[in-house]
């Protein structure tokens, strides 16, 4: 039984899209589970959904690039930011791990009101892309051995003053919260 973590972004971030397909490929077999649509049809929503619940399903990773607000003209998008607060509400309720990855070089200012860990990588890191596929990899072991303690060891738990926890997967001493969008810094 092959598992898969849901993918949540926007497809015109592919350069981030192109980064973590090669290193889900440097993981092992779990699946990354994205949805592309390039027509005006809606997409099916009751699938989306179904994906992200399955038992199948380990974790959702948001990948927070810069088209999720705005598309290449510089217009504000209006459905992208939409479905991945939808997708993020259903991971929640479906008691799936969140994570939230952005990339230093492009900041995003939108917040995710739910997620379990936070990491800021570089697109040109091979040492974050490694580590990365090693927290994917973790998922494909922890499913067996029914712990969490790996996916943390190498993170801080943080608690913002909005009173979100995380877990903090750089060394950096100081972030903007994902939720709240607030300055935080800490020992």
């Amino acid at each position: 039984m092959v598992r898969q973590i849901f993918i949540s972004h926007s497809q015109e971030d592919e350069l981030i899209i192109e980064f973590f397909l090669g290193t889900f490929g440097l993981a092992g077999p779990i699946t990354p589970i994205l949805y592309e649509y390039k027509t005006k049809t809606e997409p099916d929503w009751q699938e989306i959904q179904r994906d992200i619940q399955s038992p199948l399903t380990c974790a959702l990773f948001v990948l927070l690039g810069p088209r999720i607000l705005f598309d290449e003209y510089n217009r504000r998008k209006q459905h992208t930011p939409n479905w991945i607060t939808w997708e993020t509400g259903i991971a929640r309720q479906a008691g799936k791990d969140i994570w939230v990855f952005e990339d230093y070089n492009t900041p995003v200012d939108f917040p995710i009101p739910s997620f379990d860990h936070y990491m800021r990588y570089n697109i040109g890191s091979k040492d974050h892309r490694v580590y990365i596929a090693n927290r994917i990899n973790d998922y494909r072991i922890l499913l067996r051995v029914r712990q969490i303690r790996k996916l943390t060891e190498a993170a801080i738990l943080l608690t913002c003053p909005c009173g979100i926890s995380f877990y903090y997967h750089n060394a950096e001493k100081s972030l903007i919260c994902p939720k709240c969008k607030e300055y935080m810094e800490f020992p």
